[in-house]
């Protein structure tokens, strides 16, 4: 999984094709279109992967949310809130 950590990662040149109108407007404003596809990337893959996670778990977690409901929370009596 992609992260921001602290080193600099490996970056690699690529080839993209943009919408003329939405290049003409980002170079209009000086805009990092490097920095704005990686931040955006990371975010999808997260997105991504979190729910391709909760896919795969998606039984583990019914069967969980179930016991719960059967049997309530470890300490649930003696909790005071």
């Amino acid at each position: 999984m992609p992260t921001q950590d602290s080193a600099e990662p490996k970056r690699r040149r690529t080839i993209l094709s943009v919408r003329v109108d939405l290049l003409k407007i980002a170079l209009e404003d000086n805009l990092n279109l490097s920095d704005i596809l990686e931040h955006s990337l990371l975010d999808y893959c997260v997105k991504k992967r979190g729910e391709k996670w909760l896919e795969e778990n998606e039984d583990w977690i019914k069967a969980y949310n179930e016991r719960i409901d059967h049997n309530g929370v470890f300490a649930s009596r003696w909790r005071s809130f």
